[in-house]
């Protein structure tokens, strides 16, 4: 904690190292909840500082605490941006190349034509996982309003085409709420992994998206009146486990509840701060 010594001589903490200082202030710096330095000065006099130092250091540490912050959040999207382009782009990219390899070398034409449908599904889910990514890392688009534009837009997407009617629900005004970088990139693919789910297994007719605003979080619940599934009997499938995986990277509450015709409902409750 930030502190005051206006006597060192009377406190068993001070340190003697060739001259006497007999006055000293000290204020941490933070950084990711940690101490990451600390602003110290000494002075020959007793009773030297007085509340308006530790006033000035305080706001100085706490500038520094942002700065430092920043670079440590930056830091953490790069690599997590690297990360990201090595293991999804870099590995379909690989699958392309291996893949026109054997169709270049097949005289057979449904082979070949087998072959370039399978690149151009690679392809497919390449460029929509880098629109995702480019999408994630704009600070444009840190408000819950932004990401709610690109909620529905990816709706209408999916669903439409099935005739699936789905609505949205709003309980709050979303221009001024931020998330994250990280909170918003995984809040917004465990939106998509459900609502890719409930087009490709459910066989609703209608599905709805609800957010709310909680304390200091935002609650998403998506539900659907299809057939359901036994949760008892069901293991998830990579689909179900990928959305806990992110929700539990992103601190974030996860809960699925289903039961055959029944239809299913997801709720994730994401901390915005």
């Amino acid at each position: 904690k930030a502190e005051i010594v206006r006597d060192t001589s009377k406190d068993m903490r001070y340190i003697v190292d060739g001259e006497r200082r007999y006055s000293e202030i000290s204020v941490p710096i933070f950084a990711e909840g940690k101490v990451f330095a600390v602003i110290d000065s000494e002075h020959s006099k007793k009773n030297f500082y007085r509340s308006w130092h530790l006033s000035m250091l305080t706001e100085i540490a706490k500038i520094c605490s942002a700065k430092i912050g920043r670079y440590f959040i930056e830091d953490t999207i790069r690599s997590k941006v690297a990360r990201d382009l090595h293991d999804d782009i870099g590995s379909t990219l690989s699958s392309i190349k291996i893949m026109s390899n054997i169709a270049l070398e097949k005289n057979d034409h449904v082979t070949t034509q087998n072959y370039l449908t399978s690149i151009q599904q690679n392809a497919n889910t390449m460029q929509e996982s880098m629109s995702d990514m480019v999408w994630a890392i704009n600070p444009e688009n840190d408000t819950l309003e932004k990401i709610m534009i690109r909620m529905k837009e990816f709706a209408a997407e999916i669903l439409e085409p099935l005739e699936i009617q789905y609505e949205f629900i709003e309980d709050h005004e979303f221009a001024s709420t931020k998330m994250s970088l990280s909170t918003r990139k995984d809040f917004f693919l465990i939106y998509k992994e459900a609502i890719n789910n409930a087009a490709k297994y459910s066989r609703c007719k209608k599905l709805t998206v609800a957010l709310k605003r909680v304390d200091q979080a935002i609650l998403l619940e998506i539900y659907d009146d299809g057939r359901g599934f036994d949760m008892l009997h069901s293991n998830g499938g990579n689909g179900l486990n990928n959305m806990k995986y992110r929700a539990s990277n992103i601190n974030a509450r996860f809960k699925i509840i289903s039961a055959p015709n029944y239809g299913t409902k997801i709720t994730l409750e994401a901390p915005i701060t």
